[in-house]
């Protein structure tokens, strides 16, 4: 049993005297025409079937209540009073170059990310190192945690907006932390 793994469905499904089938099929209808309404297709839904780890991430995500957990920074990040600080450095990846190395690491990118990392207008660097910080969520009010308000909060302290290659850097570097958490 030691290798058993519990399922991310709550009891209340599960137990099949908790709940009649049609109050399943009719949350599970409700949750799908909503996940319809916010743009995701089959294959997005497919995605956390296909990818454990992906699906892991998911769950955790639901568990949370929306609240994302990062794992530990790893011992080249540093925090101080709500600000993530590290430094990334790229290595000349072109756009495409990083379609096919996200996408093979179960990285899902939607068609908008495809298109800017195809985009003429994506310019790698090399050997490039940028000094990433990250406000965090804690920050903002739950009302004011939004793009705008968060640009702006950005702009008060100098920062710059990143770019697609930082993001794609950014989210290598967030994947090995959580390979480290892992291990």
């Amino acid at each position: 049993m030691a290798n058993q793994r519990r399922c991310a469905m709550g009891e209340s499904i599960a137990n099949p005297k908790a709940m009649k089938a049609s109050q399943v099929l009719g949350r599970f209808s409700e949750c799908y025409r909503r996940l319809e309404e916010a743009g995701l297709t089959f294959t997005d839904l497919q995605y956390p079937i296909d990818d454990p780890e992906f699906r892991d991430r998911l769950v955790e995500f639901w568990k949370n209540r929306g609240e994302l957990t990062l794992p530990k920074p790893a011992s080249n990040w540093q925090e101080q009073d709500g600000v993530i600080y590290f430094s990334v450095t790229s290595d000349g990846t072109t756009g495409l170059q990083w379609i096919k190395r996200l996408e093979g690491n179960g990285f899902h990118l939607g068609n908008y990310a495809k298109k800017v990392l195809r985009s003429s207008d994506f310019k790698p660097t090399n050997g490039m190192t940028t000094e990433v910080v990250v406000l965090k969520g804690m920050l903002f009010e739950d009302n004011d945690r939004i793009t705008k308000k968060i640009r702006a909060e950005a702009d008060k302290r100098k920062l710059s907006k990143p770019n697609a290659e930082l993001a794609c850097l950014i989210q290598r570097v967030q994947r090995q932390a959580w390979r480290q958490v892992g291990s």
